[in-house]
């Protein structure tokens, strides 16, 4: 079984051949995966939902990078994992690509004082947040007001697109990890918003701009 192109087995534990293979990154990574039994099974329970989903025609690797522009054309490219599966995989994982951009921005543009008290410190982080988030939330909300006027859905997309939209972060966290000796705050921090957004689907859809339910 699988989970946004993971085997649900490796949230449990990776084969030798696969630890033997793995950078530094990665082993912090799955590491970090592994130790959180929440984020665990609720990767199980998305995987669950999914399977009790409606099917259609889905790209699942579905990123901002897969588009490309020529003139007034637009193309969707790298077909490899196209099957029919639940679309939340496609909304959750373009969401995610703005989610992920707004965290991205947010880490790099972050200044926190040194010696700022642990209280300031987050209170500043969680402004942040909320300034890069404010940023993408209305493109969102406008693509998932446009998705639904053209396809059928079911009232629990919403909650399902928004736990992909969190393995997103998870996704191009274990990417990025391939590169690198170990995980930096950043990207860290970063995982900390996907698993909120993973954990806490039914909180956060709206936050983000997934409004549930189906359009009146």
């Amino acid at each position: 079984m699988f989970v946004g192109g993971r085997a649900v087995g490796a949230f449990y534990a990776l084969t030798a051949e696969d630890f033997a293979n793995c950078s530094g990154g990665e082993v912090e990574a799955w590491a970090m995966l592994q130790h959180d039994r929440v984020l665990v099974e609720a990767l199980e329970r998305l995987r669950g939902m999914s399977a009790d989903a409606p099917t259609t025609a889905t790209h699942c690797d579905i990123r901002l990078d897969q588009f490309l522009l020529s003139g007034d054309d637009i193309f969707v490219i790298d077909w490899e994992e196209f099957r029919y599966s639940d679309s939340a995989r496609d909304v959750g994982g373009f969401v995610g690509e703005f989610l992920h951009h707004a965290a991205a921005r947010m880490f790099s543009e972050l200044d926190v004082e040194a010696g700022l008290a642990p209280g300031a410190a987050h209170e500043a982080i969680m402004a942040a947040g909320e300034q890069q988030l404010a940023k993408v939330r209305d493109h969102i909300g406008r693509f998932w007001d446009g998705y639904r006027e053209v396809a059928e859905i079911d009232e629990r997309l919403a909650v399902r697109a928004t736990g992909y939209a969190g393995w997103h972060f998870f996704d191009r966290l274990l990417a990025g990890a391939v590169h690198g000796a170990k995980l930096s705050a950043a990207e860290r921090g970063m995982a900390g918003i996907g698993r909120n957004a993973l954990t806490q689907p039914e909180r956060f859809a709206s936050t983000i701009g997934l409004h549930p339910g189906l359009m009146s």
